[in-house]
């Protein structure tokens, strides 16, 4: 199985586990997820920015332009779901990460995990 696929794998089931984001249930959980898409979105451009990105570049890649870009990247927008899948590959696999809490190292040596 690829990393992207293990990724995956894991993502789906840890959403499995959170609780529903009704409005009913309060904000706290709501918040807490959206500040972490929006360091992860960060985490995200800042790879790409470290592999020799330029901003503009990265944001005609993502369809938007550079003050969208800006705006997304200093939490002035709300990240909608095709921003994050308008990323480049690398920005993806780096969101997807910071998202999982996962640092790299294969599932069979984190501990809590079989195989």
């Amino acid at each position: 199985m690829s990393d992207d696929d293990e990724l995956r794998a894991e993502l789906a089931a840890r959403e499995r586990h959170l609780p529903p984001l009704a409005k009913t249930r309060g904000d706290a959980l709501r918040d807490e997820l959206k500040s972490k898409a929006h360091a992860g979105f960060v985490e995200a451009i800042d790879a790409l920015l470290d592999e020799r990105w330029a901003k503009r570049r990265v944001a005609d890649h993502m369809g938007i332009d550079i003050h969208t870009l800006a705006d997304l990247y200093d939490g002035k927008r709300n990240l909608q779901a095709w921003h994050l899948a308008a990323l480049p590959a690398r920005g993806r696999m780096v969101y997807q990460r910071a998202m999982l809490g996962w640092d790299g190292t294969p599932s069979s040596t984190r501990s809590g995990t079989h195989g």
